[in-house]
């Protein structure tokens, strides 16, 4: 077991549709600030609306576009079970 272990999983490895909550975020402080100025604040639920370039998701009524290596830096908590993909 690693000390660095990520809280949840990555943003990246959620199929479209699916619903999460944000965790953790390994990015660096100016795209976290641009983030947080968009609706994505820590404990933030939001769906994934399309997986690729751009990676886009929805925030509240917000949908926020950003590149898939921003996407894998942000770690959530799926908010069912990814087996039942319900």
């Amino acid at each position: 077991m690693t000390d660095h272990t990520p809280v949840g999983i990555p943003l990246t490895d959620l199929p479209v549709d699916a619903r999460a909550e944000l965790r953790l975020s390994r990015l660096d402080d100016q795209t976290r600030a641009l983030l947080r100025a968009l609706g994505l604040t820590d404990g933030s639920s939001l769906r994934v609306c399309k997986q690729g370039e751009p990676f886009i998701i929805q925030v509240r009524a917000t949908r926020i576009g950003m590149s898939r290596s921003v996407a894998a830096g942000l770690f959530v908590q799926p908010l069912y079970d990814l087996k039942d993909g319900a």
